[in-house]
C-alpha cells in the first residue's frame, strides 16, 4: 500500500519522522477520516448505526496478519469500495519494534515482538502486558508503556466525545488482532478430524455467546478470560469500556497457513462494516475454560515443560520444545514453579507455553475443554 493511505506503514513511518502526504477520501461516500494521535485511526459515517468497530494490531511488532487486514479495510474505506455503516477506529500498537521486524533480514518469531531498546526492561517491553488496573497507575518508561498512555488516551478521547468524533458511539466491538508461535492443526486438537487448517482461536472477556455466533466461520476455538485481571488490550477494553471484546490469535506468525483464517476475518469485518451479518459456519467453534495461568517466576530453577512419565516431581521426560499452543496432557505435563511443579492433568492443555518469557511473565494457561 502507498504510504499517503492512513495503513500502518504509514503510521510507523510518522512515528519515524517522515513528512507524508495528505490523501483525500472519496467524497461521494460520505465517510470522514481522523488522525487522533500517530497510529490512531478514526472513520465515521453519518448514516452509521450500532457499535463503534475498534480493530487493533501489531501490539507485538512481528504479528503482522492484523495489520494486513486493517490495511486493506483502510484502503478500501478510503478509495469507497466500503459503503461505511459502523462507525471503525484503527489501532497501530507498537510501532517501532513494527518497524524492526518489517526491516530486518533473517529474524524469527519473536525476535521483534518488542522493540530492541525496551527488552532490558523486562515485562514492560510488551505491549499488550500493561493493561491491568495496578499497571494503568504506573508511568512505564519503555516505548511500550508511551504507546498504551497514547493509545488509551485517544480511545478515552473519541468516546468521551473530545475528538470530532460526535458520531461515534460510546460503545465497543474491540478485536485486538495478534497471532502465535506455533498454532496446532484443528484435527490436532479435535481428534478424529481431517481438517489441516490451523486452530485459529481467541480469547474472550464476558462476550463468549456473541463471538461464538458472530465469528463461527472464523474461529476454532473461544477461550474464556476474565476481564478483572486481565492484563491484555482487549481485557482493558472490556473491564474498563465495556466492550465486546477478544483478543484474536490468527495462526502461527509468519505461517502461510494463517491467510486462510486473516481472510476470513478479513471478510467477516468487510460485512459488518457495510451493517451486514458475517457468514456462519456449521460447526461451532469449541469453548475452553482456564484453570490457571502460568507464570515464570524468579529463582526458579530447570524451568522447562515436561511429559512426566513418572512421579511429576523427577521430571522424568524430554523437555517439549516450545513455544506451542494446545498442549495436551497425554500423561503429566509439569513445569516447575517455586512451591513445587504445575500439574496438567488428562482432559487438559496448556495455552500459550513458552519457556522462554521474561521473569514475571505469563509461560502459559491451563486451560480445559467446556462441554458443548
Amino acid at each position: 500500500m502507498s504510504s499517503n493511505y492512513p495503513s500502518s506503514h504509514w503510521s510507523i513511518q510518522k512515528e519515524l519522522g517522515s513528512n507524508l502526504p495528505k490523501f483525500d477520501l472519496d467524497p461521494s461516500s460520505g465517510t470522514k477520516f481522523e488522525e487522533i494521535e500517530t497510529g490512531v485511526h478514526l472513520f465515521t459515517n453519518p448514516n452509521a448505526t450500532g457499535q463503534t468497530i475498534m480493530l487493533s494490531g501489531i501490539l507485538h511488532g512481528d504479528e503482522d496478519a492484523g495489520a494486513n487486514i486493517m490495511d486493506k479495510l483502510r484502503s478500501e474505506l478510503c478509495d469507497g469500495t466500503i459503503d461505511l455503516k459502523r462507525n471503525v477506529i484503527f489501532v497501530d500498537g507498537n510501532l517501532r519494534a513494527a518497524h524492526e521486524a518489517r526491516n530486518t533480514k533473517d529474524s524469527k518469531p519473536g525476535d521483534h515482538r518488542y522493540y530492541s531498546k525496551d527488552k532490558p526492561l523486562g515485562i514492560e517491553a510488551n505491549a499488550n502486558r500493561l493493561w491491568t488496573i495496578d499497571d494503568l497507575k504506573k508511568e512505564y518508561e519503555s516505548y511500550a508503556g508511551k504507546r498504551r498512555r497514547i493509545i488509551a488516551s485517544a480511545i478515552n478521547d473519541i468516546l468521551s466525545g473530545g475528538a470530532d468524533a460526535s458520531e461515534v458511539r460510546a460503545t465497543l466491538e474491540h478485536h485486538d488482532l495478534h497471532q502465535s508461535f506455533k498454532v496446532p492443526k484443528v484435527k490436532d486438537v479435535r481428534g478424529n478430524h481431517t481438517d489441516d487448517s490451523e486452530y485459529t482461536y481467541g480469547m474472550v472477556y464476558d462476550s463468549l455467546q456473541f463471538f461464538k455466533e458472530q465469528f463461527s466461520s472464523v474461529y476454532a476455538g473461544l477461550v474464556l478470560s476474565d476481564p478483572a485481571t486481565a492484563q491484555t488490550f482487549a481485557g482493558y477494553t472490556a473491564r474498563e469500556l465495556n466492550a465486546t471484546a477478544i483478543t484474536a490469535e490468527l495462526g502461527t506468525i509468519g505461517h502461510p497457513d494463517h491467510l486462510t483464517y486473516a481472510d476470513k476475518l478479513l471478510d467477516a469485518f468487510r460485512q459488518i462494516l457495510q451493517g451486514m451479518e458475517p457468514a456462519v459456519a456449521q460447526t461451532p467453534p469449541d469453548t475452553w475454560k482456564p484453570i490457571e495461568a502460568i507464570i515464570r517466576k524468579p529463582g526458579v530453577e530447570n524451568f522447562a515443560f515436561y511429559n512426566a512419565d513418572q512421579a511429576p516431581e523427577l521430571l522424568i521426560g524430554k523437555p517439549i520444545e516450545p513455544p506451542v499452543d494446545f498442549i495436551e496432557a497425554k500423561n503429566l505435563i509439569a513445569i516447575p514453579r517455586q512451591d513445587g511443579h504445575y500439574l496438567i492433568q488428562p482432559g487438559q492443555a496448556v495455552l500459550f507455553a513458552n519457556d522462554q518469557v521474561t521473569t514475571g511473565d505469563r509461560a502459559g494457561l491451563i486451560i480445559e475443554k467446556l462441554a458443548a
